[in-house]
């Protein structure tokens, strides 16, 4: 199932790149629906982290639209993200920007954002 290798791959990636991933994470939205995510990355995407979401396995639109209203930022991912490779998951990171401490941030953390190549973190 591609949710599954994607979760593993994020994994890996934590171990390797040395970033904290929280497996399984769930939200309960102001109505009262949970919405399980493969996981959150707490330090990256939003100051209140980012919501991994397979392809296949993605809540509603709504409930995108609702969780950041709360704050988060959510990426839904597909198959190229089933195995772990560094630099693209580093470079993913980059684009999603780090909110964490600077004295914090991983030394392979650059805060360039694909798109215009602006800088992308907050501290």
């Amino acid at each position: 199932m591609t949710a599954d290798r994607i979760a593993n791959a994020f994994v890996q990636a934590a171990t390797h790149l040395k970033f904290e991933f929280q497996a399984g994470f769930a939200v309960t939205l102001n109505d009262g629906t949970v919405v399980r995510s493969l996981g959150r990355l707490p330090l990256f995407g939003s100051r209140c982290g980012a919501l991994v979401f397979a392809e296949d396995a993605a809540p509603s639109s709504a409930s995108l639209r609702a969780l950041d209203e709360m704050g988060y930022f959510t990426s839904v991912l597909f198959p190229p993200y089933e195995t772990f490779d560094a630099q693209h998951f580093s470079e993913t990171l980059d684009d999603w920007g780090y909110y964490g401490a600077e004295s914090d941030r991983p030394a392979w953390c650059t805060g360039q954002s694909w798109g215009a190549g602006a800088t992308t973190s907050e501290s």
